[in-house]
C-alpha cells in the first residue's frame, strides 16, 4: 500500500496546531475571536447555533470541503466564496493563495461582512480578500432575504416559516459582478475554485454562471446540492444535473473526510429522490 506522507504530515500539523489552539476569547457584543488549526484568526458570531459551536469545537467548518480547498488551491490562484458567511473558507483560502492570488467572499449579510472585515484586518490580508455584500442569482436588483433567529447559516431568499426577520440586500450574476469587481480592483478576477452554498437557490445562482463556466477552459466548483429542497420548489432536479455534464463537467461526490467518488449521470434519477443532500465537485 503506498503511503501519502504529505497528507500524513499535514494530519500531524493540523493536530499539533490544534492542541497548540488558545480558546475562544469572548470580545463582548456577542462576538468571539478564535484562531484556528489552518493558522489564521477568525471573528464569529455568539448569536449562532448553526457554524459556531461546530468551529469553536473542531477548529474547522466543514472538514471534508475545507481539506479539498486546502488542497486544491495553489499561491496565485482565484477562489469565489458564493454564501461565505463567516468567512472560515475564504480566510483558509486566502491563506492558501497567498499574497498574489485572489478570494472573492459573497456574503449578503450585513452582520456576518462585517466579522469578516474584522477577520481580514487581523490576518491582514487586504491584498487579496475581497468582500461583497450581496447575494447571487440570475437577476439583478434588490432582494429580501430571510433570517432565522439565531441560525446565520440558514439565511434564504426561499420562503421558510422559520424566518423572524429580513434584511434588503443587493443581488446581481456572479459573470457580472466579477466583472464588476475587476474593473473596480484594476485586474481581471477568474475563478479557478468556485464554492457554492446557499440554502436551496444553487440553481438560481447557476443560471448566473454558467456561461462564464462554459467560456473557461478549467474550473472547478463545490456545490451544496439539496434534492429535497430543489423538489419541494417544484425544479427538474433532474435537468439540473444534466446542464452540469453538458457543460463539460465532471461530477463527482465528496464525503465529509474529504474524499471523492465520481458520479454516473445515468443515476441522476436516484440522486435526484434522495432524502438528503449532497456536496458535489464539478471540474473541467
Amino acid at each position: 500500500m503506498k503511503i501519502d506522507r504529505a497528507r500524513i504530515v499535514g494530519k500531524i500539523n493540523f493536530l499539533i496546531n490544534r492542541i497548540r489552539d488558545r480558546p475562544p476569547v469572548y470580545l463582548g457584543d456577542d462576538t468571539l475571536l478564535l484562531y484556528t488549526p489552518y493558522g489564521f484568526y477568525i471573528y464569529l458570531d455568539g448569536r449562532d447555533d448553526s457554524l459556531t459551536p461546530h468551529i469553536i469545537n473542531n477548529g474547522v467548518w466543514e472538514a471534508g470541503i475545507s481539506r479539498y480547498i486546502d488542497a486544491s488551491l495553489n499561491p496565485g490562484d482565484t477562489f469565489v466564496d458564493i454564501g461565505a458567511n463567516n468567512g472560515f473558507h475564504s480566510l483558509l483560502a486566502a491563506k492558501r493563495v497567498g499574497p498574489g492570488g485572489c478570494v472573492v467572499a459573497f456574503e449578503p449579510q450585513a452582520r456576518l461582512c462585517t466579522l469578516m472585515q474584522r477577520s481580514l484586518r487581523a490576518n491582514v490580508m487586504a491584498d487579496r480578500l475581497f468582500i461583497q455584500r450581496q447575494a447571487l442569482g440570475d437577476t439583478t436588483g434588490m432582494v429580501q432575504l430571510g433570517k432565522m433567529a439565531y441560525m446565520s447559516g440558514s439565511a434564504s431568499l426561499l420562503s421558510n416559516q422559520q424566518i423572524v426577520e429580513h434584511e434588503e440586500v443587493p443581488i446581481d450574476r456572479l459573470d457580472s459582478a466579477l466583472e464588476q469587481l475587476s474593473h473596480a480592483i484594476g485586474r481581471k478576477v477568474v475563478p479557478n475554485l468556485v464554492k457554492m452554498d446557499a440554502e436551496g437557490v444553487e440553481y438560481r445562482i447557476w443560471c448566473g454562471m454558467r456561461d462564464m463556466v462554459r467560456d473557461l477552459r478549467h474550473i472547478r466548483i463545490v456545490t451544496e446540492f439539496s434534492p429535497i429542497s430543489y423538489r419541494h420548489q417544484g425544479m427538474d432536479v433532474v435537468g439540473f444535473l444534466h446542464e452540469f455534464h453538458d457543460h463539460g463537467l465532471r461530477i463527482q461526490i465528496i464525503n465529509r473526510k474529504g474524499e471523492l467518488r465520481d458520479f454516473d449521470i445515468r443515476h441522476a434519477e436516484m440522486l435526484a429522490q434522495a432524502e438528503r443532500q449532497f456536496d458535489l465537485v464539478l471540474s473541467k
